[in-house]
């Protein structure tokens, strides 16, 4: 502790003759006025002017070591409520005695577009209120204060806490609404764009043409007489789509109607597609084509680019079609049962083969993609071979097999043989093959197989559901000797009753 504030550096001693007396009042009043102007004649009172103060009238501050009196003297009432009103009697001090503190600028932010604001500038300072008669000395310290001079500020701070607190929600809200539609409007901009691009690259591909992207469909239907001449064989190729023979016994003459289909963007566009899908009919001899048996073939044979093939990008399939119907006449079924029969041959690598009211050897082939095999009314000699990659078979009602008259044809094979071998061969590597027997027909052995499936036969409801070998109807005595070879990797095979 400092020795200004040891009481006992604080007294004064009575033997100081050479200083001036002080009483305790005149002490606590120096105290308060130590950094006003010299004290004036009317600050004295009317009883100590001209009076000297002596060890008289004096109130004595007793040193710590001194012996203390029972109690200690305080001022009275009187004298500190004459100090006070003396206090308040007394002018004031100008501001210009004690300097200002620096002004602290008023930090604000920038003003809004279209946001008005005001100017405080010419607000004059605050004035000093005038201290009533009660009030305190803290009061009146505080009034003592510098004023603050106003800036310009902007409105929003003049404002309520409330006001800016719901204008700054509403800010947020109109901040994330924004952000909202900003992001919305990207999305949809990536849309448009993934939409674009997805359709420059299907355009042309063949998935594309498949769903007709940006494309309708044209078709050109054509009919053209045949001339079959000496030819047994009829060979039909077509690569990109159905194959339709019809023996028409009403017939005079063979016909053939060919549609092409095309997915393009103009009809001027649809004709050089048109153009490029070509149709060739030509007679040939035996081996000028590998499926041609006969000492004279008509061949009829489709040709398409490899756009609108099976081949090319995202996609197995085409949109595009090419479908022949043949009308042949009765003539083509022999009328004499022993003359060697005719054969129809027919290989589509995209599309279905129908055959109707035909007594021949057929070479049934769906080479590829998805191509189902369909007979009717036709009486099926041996050497007969049918078979798709993936499709159905069926052979419907009116349908028969010839087990009357052998073939040295091995089905499938496009060879000859003197050995034992199957007569008949319909096979599906993935598929259902569906078979109806006429109840005269049943003198067949049966060698059917599946690898996923089961086997139905309606003439014998105990036949083994995976693989049989045996006749058709188990009633057959003796052991028949056609023989008729059944398979599908995946798929049923069953056998229907005519009638049943």
């Amino acid at each position: 502790m400092s020795k200004e504030n040891d009481p006992s550096r604080n007294t004064w001693n009575d033997d100081d003759e050479n200083e001036t007396p002080h009483t305790f009042r005149d002490s606590y009043l120096g105290a308060l006025n130590q950094n006003r102007p010299g004290s004036r004649a009317s600050d004295i009172p009317e009883d100590e002017r001209g009076h000297p103060r002596t060890p008289s009238n004096r109130r004595r501050i007793y040193e710590t070591d001194d012996e203390q009196p029972a109690q200690r003297p305080r001022p009275t009432r009187q004298s500190r409520a004459e100090v006070e009103a003396r206090l308040r009697q007394r002018p004031r001090r100008n501001s210009e005695e004690i300097p200002a503190p620096p002004a602290v600028p008023v930090r604000r932010p920038p003003a809004s577009p279209g946001r008005p604001t005001r100017n405080y500038t010419d607000v004059p300072p605050r004035q000093a209120r005038q201290v009533s008669p009660n009030a305190s000395r803290r009061n009146a310290d505080r009034e003592n204060e510098p004023s603050v001079e106003y800036d310009e500020v902007e409105i929003d701070e003049l404002q309520p806490a409330s006001h800016r607190h719901r204008r700054k929600h509403r800010r947020g809200g109109r901040a994330a609404s924004n952000i909202l539609i900003g992001c919305l409007g990207g999305i949809i901009t990536l849309l448009v764009v993934a939409g674009v691009a997805a359709f420059l690259l299907l355009h042309n591909t063949p998935l594309g043409q498949t769903l007709g992207v940006g494309k309708s469909s044209y078709p050109q239907t054509s009919q053209q007489a045949l001339t079959l001449g000496n030819a047994t064989q009829l060979i039909v190729k077509n690569q990109l789509g159905n194959i339709a023979i019809n023996v028409d016994q009403t017939a005079s003459s063979a016909s053939l109607t060919s549609a092409k289909k095309v997915q393009a963007s103009s009809q001027s566009d649809a004709n050089n597609q048109f153009k490029q899908m070509t149709l060739t009919v030509k007679q040939i001899s035996q081996g000028s084509d590998p499926a041609c048996l006969a000492s004279t073939c008509l061949l009829i044979t489709t040709a398409a680019p490899a756009s609108t093939s099976n081949s090319g990008l995202l996609g197995s399939g085409t949109s595009n079609s090419f479908d022949l119907t043949i009308t042949l006449p009765g003539s083509f079924n022999p009328s004499d049962p022993s003359l060697p029969p005719n054969t129809i041959t027919a290989d589509a690598t995209i599309g279905n083969i129908t055959v109707n009211g035909f007594n021949g050897i057929l070479n049934l082939s769906g080479s590829a993609g998805n191509s189902n095999i369909s007979v009717t009314h036709t009486l099926i000699y041996a050497g007969s071979c049918l078979q798709t990659t993936s499709g159905d078979i069926t052979i419907d009602q009116g349908s028969t097999f010839n087990i009357l008259k052998s073939s040295d044809l091995v089905p499938c094979s496009n060879t000859t043989s003197t050995d034992q071998h199957f007569w008949f061969s319909i096979t599906s590597g993935k598929g259902d093959v569906n078979i109806t027997f006429i109840a005269t027909e049943t003198d067949l052995n049966l060698d059917a197989s599946i690898n996923s499936g089961k086997i139905s036969d309606d003439f014998d409801p105990n036949i083994p559901t995976d693989s049989y070998q045996g006749p058709l109807d188990p009633t057959t005595n003796p052991a028949p000797s056609a023989s008729l070879r059944l398979f599908t990797s995946t798929g049923n095979i069953t056998l229907h009753k005519q009638g049943a």
